[in-house]
């Protein structure tokens, strides 16, 4: 039902990335949660995944932030990006 992700690169190539999602008839419901700028990306050999709701995902996911399912757009920034680094870990 969620799509949670974490775009990295230039500034302006992820401005414009962002825009072109949000202007994306696709998409509905965008929430930005955060930007931080980075000097090294933390996801560049990660494309997008598709995780269900296995235990183990929903275990990680109590474990890192205060919620006890995956609706992304009520973590908090920090939540965001700490979960997106544990589900890199289970893939």
């Amino acid at each position: 039902e969620y799509f949670l992700q974490c775009i990295e690169g230039d500034e302006e190539a992820v401005d414009q990335l962002y825009s072109n999602i949000c202007n994306d008839k696709r998409h509905d419901e965008i929430k930005l949660i955060g930007t931080m700028q980075i000097d090294q990306k933390d996801f560049k050999d990660w494309e997008m995944a598709y995780i269900d709701n296995r235990k183990d995902v929903v275990n990680m996911i109590k474990e890192l932030t205060s919620k006890n399912d995956f609706i992304p757009y009520e973590f908090t920034f920090s939540e965001a990006i700490t979960v997106l680094k544990g589900l890199r870990s289970l893939i």
